[in-house]
């Protein structure tokens, strides 16, 4: 589980029209009447994986299949209930699928690039979690690609659509916290000695993994 802290520093200026107020009602999304949207999963590799059985229970969506191209991946998804009650196929037979709507990218990290490229080529809307990658070029041409075709790469940030985050960017919009001139923040987790060589493969370590969140959330405010 990842654990973060956010602190804000602001001018000082009186917080009560802010308690006083009528929050957000963060209302929920239906799509009654509407065609699910076809959605398939290329990859289990990525610690997110698992999200994919959140659309299987949504009446949004429609999932199509899963994508494992790696033999130990695919043999350890077949065992785990969270992907087996999906159907797996190969990328061929995926991509010959009528009517994808969104492709989720969920490989393991050095592959995510990569793979999105493919759903982008493809002409799939896509949901690439994060990290996106190593490799910026790759994925400032991978985004130039899909402006052309007017497709929408969502990044996997978790904290951008929380609805505590979204109370926030209200009360930064409408100024009840004056002007912010300071952010402090952490974010971290517990990790095995073998998740911290694998990340060892990345420059940055634990920015890379986790840091995106943080320059991610104080960008935005």
């Amino acid at each position: 589980m990842d654990n973060g802290i956010f602190f804000l520093m602001v001018t000082r200026r009186t917080l009560l029209a802010a308690t006083a107020g009528t929050l957000p009602v963060f209302a929920g999304f239906s799509a009654e009447g509407k065609k699910p949207l076809r959605y398939l999963q290329i990859g289990t590799g990525h610690a997110h994986a698992n999200k994919i059985s959140i659309y299987g229970e949504s009446s949004d969506w429609e999932v199509v299949g899963i994508v494992e191209e790696d033999p130990e991946l695919l043999q350890m998804a077949k065992s785990n209930p969270v992907f087996n009650s999906f159907k797996f196929m190969t990328l061929e037979e995926a991509l010959n699928q009528p009517g994808i709507d969104v492709i989720g990218v969920e490989t393991p990290v050095r592959a995510l690039l990569s793979t999105a490229r493919i759903a982008v080529d493809h002409g799939c809307h896509v949901h690439l979690d994060k990290p996106a990658g190593a490799d910026l070029e790759a994925y400032r041409a991978l985004m130039k690609t899909a402006d052309s075709k007017n497709l929408v790469v969502q990044m996997g940030y978790m904290y951008r659509f929380n609805p505590a985050v979204q109370l926030l960017q209200r009360i930064l919009k409408e100024g009840w916290l004056g002007d912010v001139f300071e952010t402090h923040a952490v974010m971290s987790k517990q990790m095995a000695s073998a998740d911290r060589r694998a990340l060892a493969e990345f420059t940055g370590g634990t920015m890379f993994e986790l840091g995106c969140h943080i320059i991610d959330l104080t960008i935005g405010v």
